[in-house]
């Protein structure tokens, strides 16, 4: 009976060594993000997104991995007080390290933070007429890129560059101020007429944005070419816009895309890669009636 009474405890004791041994080599469950900031969770998400595709046991190492490295530091700085313009252009020059972890991310944001105490603000655009702005917002798209304190540096230069243009023609409405033709330099197309001031109507405008895309521009467009010489095809677009491409497949990089006509009417879209000096064509979209 002795004998009997051992085996039992002899059992159970294996039992149980067996059941914290599969206990401790059970993959760790992910870990729940919902108290971190919509920042620091999207950033932690994106530096571990290659290792999510590899399974749970994998994603929930790599954001552990995260979590302690966040250990010591004060957080990802809250951008809400600055302007969208100074906003935008912070989170566009950290955007690849964004995809290296909070860490990495909260790094760049000081750094840029930081260069801001020693340049100017970016300027206000907004006493500029919408063609003057974009086209000054397109010479220096990939300052941007690199932070505020570049960005304003080259809006500076783009405004400093129309004191002294030459006055084209001044044309008087009736009875209206009299409305003032400027010549500017744009970076794809040479000099181009930007009509300014007070009173510019329908009937002096392109009655449709869509009307260079002629099936001869369409198809000189290939994977590769310049925003340059898209510019100088189809003029400038009506919204600008960049964000991540390529998280969802683990291989992150700044997109920029051109948007033109109106959806769901005729409309194009290009989508370009690049951050320095010239963009390239990644893909695009055109859609005519």
């Amino acid at each position: 009976m002795a004998w009997l009474r051992a085996a039992l405890v002899a059992s159970i004791a294996l039992g149980a060594s067996l059941a914290a041994e599969a206990q401790q080599d059970s993959p760790a469950a992910v870990p729940n993000l919902g108290g971190y900031d919509s920042d620091t969770r999207q950033s932690m998400e994106l530096a571990c997104i290659s290792q999510k595709m590899r399974g749970p046991a994998a994603y929930a190492a790599c954001l552990n991995q995260q979590i302690a490295s966040l250990q010591g530091l004060p957080g990802v700085p809250n951008l809400n007080g600055y302007d969208s313009d100074t906003r935008q252009s912070i989170e566009l020059a950290c955007i690849s390290q964004k995809t290296r972890g909070p860490a990495a991310y909260t790094v760049c944001l000081n750094q840029q933070i930081d260069s801001l105490k020693r340049s100017p603000a970016i300027p206000s655009l907004n006493r500029y007429d919408s063609d003057t702005r974009q086209s000054m917002e397109l010479a220096c798209i990939s300052q941007k890129t690199k932070g505020p304190a570049p960005y304003a540096v080259c809006l500076n230069q783009q405004i400093a560059s129309l004191q002294g243009s030459p006055v084209v023609a001044q044309v008087a409405g009736d009875g209206s101020e009299p409305r003032q033709t400027v010549a500017t330099t744009t970076p794809s197309s040479g000099t181009k007429s930007v009509e300014s001031s007070i009173g510019v109507t329908a009937a002096e405008r392109p009655i449709n944005p869509m009307s260079r895309f002629t099936t001869e521009n369409v198809m000189k467009i290939h994977q590769g070419i310049s925003s340059e010489k898209i510019l100088a095809m189809f003029g400038a677009p009506k919204n600008v816009s960049q964000a991540v491409c390529g998280a969802s497949v683990g291989k992150p990089w700044t997109c920029t895309t051109w948007e033109y006509g109106e959806i769901p009417y005729e409309w194009a879209t290009f989508t370009f890669a690049g951050n320095n000096g010239s963009l390239r064509l990644n893909n695009f979209d055109v859609h005519r009636n």
